[in-house]
């Protein structure tokens, strides 16, 4: 089953052409970003710490989809009114495509568990988080080739 990514990309591409879909897709991928550079500076490292913090966040995905499919079934958005200029509706599709990849439950259960288990036992501090970096960039470069 796709995750809330691929769906989002999926949908704004069937709603608003193959444009808004690439910018849906920019979008998430600067979401993975911000979860990238979230880890590697330690800010996952204290949500991870605090397991209500991680249930808030996954919660705070669903809903946010869900309020995008309401949206979706009342016609009134995600942006696409034929009053907005091209650009506004655009950026509106790239924040949403932001906000479903940083509020995923899969993608920041794998930069909270997954992606740390790579680093080296003895590494702390600048350099965990270079290293961290580091397989973050491969993971870009793999999803993206």
């Amino acid at each position: 089953m796709p995750g809330p990514n691929l769906v989002y990309i999926c949908t704004r591409s069937i709603a608003k052409g193959a444009g808004a879909g690439m910018v849906s897709a920019l979008g998430v991928e600067t979401g993975t970003l911000i979860h990238a550079l979230a880890t590697a500076f330690g800010v996952a490292a204290l949500v991870s710490a605090e397991p209500a913090a991680l249930k808030v966040l996954t919660l705070l995905g669903a809903a946010y989809l869900l309020y995008l499919g309401i949206r979706c079934l009342a016609g009134t958005g995600p942006p696409g009114n034929s009053a907005q200029p091209v650009p506004r509706r655009l950026w509106s599709v790239y924040r949403e495509g932001i906000l479903v990849n940083v509020l995923n439950p899969e993608i920041m259960l794998f930069f909270l568990g997954f992606l740390p288990q790579w680093v080296s036992q003895d590494a702390s501090g600048a350099r965990a988080g270079t290293e961290l970096l580091a397989l973050a960039a491969i993971t870009f470069t793999v999803r993206w080739s």
